[in-house]
């Protein structure tokens, strides 16, 4: 069943949860791979699986940042205050383990936590996973870094070229950049962060060196990092074509946190009855202080 959003709808039956959940896998993603931590086995010209437990159905797949009034660039200053050991360029993931709210939505590579983090709370409500088939970035990639750069930006509002300027005078993304590119035209760097920028990407981590955010590692986490909004004379433009920057000139809205809807088209929504929750949570094997809660 699909919605008018484009999300595609399962739903648990019965017992055997994680047979019906294997069966729905093949039939959405087969051949898929799951994604096991060592930076050296990521074959980043595969899709990998990713899944994410809700303990209410009803729940949008939106970033907790896009809920009420936040400002952004102060929530990251505070948590980078408050623990001088995270590094900026990973001050989202630190942020969202820390219980404040980020562009990040997350995901883990282990159907049984997400599983565990559907059916633990909300006991009276349905539940759900959704299951997303996704070639991802890596935590030290330069869309990495760029997305923390510009969420740490108090500016509200930049045109196109001016934070490729931005970009620039950082020295970890110009040494990233260089890597990829040697043009130093402006407009292929508008190109370079556009092309992952606006829709936003799934990030998987190296979880042998996250030692500092150890619940990464224990939840076996990835982020769907979210995307900024970009105008072009006030009109939101919701495609953006990184093929040529001579025209239109783009304004970005950096703190404007766009809802991930290129992600939801990927995803598989499953409904977990809220009369199975019990049964579900304890055939995951996993508790609060296993996963680092």
């Amino acid at each position: 069943m699909e919605s008018a959003t484009g999300i595609k709808y399962e739903e648990l039956k019965k017992v055997n949860y994680l047979k019906q959940l294997n069966h729905i896998i093949k039939k959405y993603f087969d051949g898929y791979r799951i994604f096991n931590g060592n930076y050296q086995t990521l074959n980043m010209e595969e899709c990998y699986l990713f899944f994410r437990g809700q303990s209410n159905f009803s729940w949008k797949l939106e970033p907790v940042i896009n809920r009420g009034e936040h400002n952004e660039a102060q929530i990251l200053e505070s948590v980078l205050v408050d623990h001088p050991e995270v590094e900026k360029e990973k001050a989202i993931a630190y942020a969202q383990h820390y219980g404040k709210p980020t562009r990040a939505i997350d995901f883990t590579s282990d159907l049984k936590v997400a599983l565990y983090f559907a059916c633990n709370q909300n006991p009276n409500e349905d539940g759900a996973v959704y299951i997303a088939g996704y070639i991802p970035h890596q935590n030290d990639w330069i869309s990495s870094l760029t997305i923390n750069l510009i969420s740490q930006m108090k500016t509200d509002v930049i045109s196109d070229i001016n934070l490729a300027k931005v970009l620039m005078e950082n020295e970890k993304y110009k040494s990233l950049y260089y890597m990829r590119s040697r043009e130093d035209n402006l407009s292929f760097v508008c190109a370079e962060y556009s092309s992952f920028l606006n829709d936003g990407f799934m990030v998987v981590y190296d979880y042998a060196k996250e030692e500092v955010n150890n619940r990464m590692k224990l939840q076996k986490g990835s982020l769907f990092y979210c995307g900024s909004k970009y105008y072009v004379e006030n009109e939101y433009y919701n495609d953006i074509s990184c093929v040529t920057f001579e025209f239109p000139k783009y304004e970005i809205h950096l703190h404007e946190i766009k809802n991930p809807t290129w992600l939801k088209s990927l995803c598989v929504k499953v409904k977990i009855p809220k009369s199975m929750k019990k049964d579900i949570l304890l055939m995951t094997g996993y508790t609060d202080e296993i996963l680092g809660l």
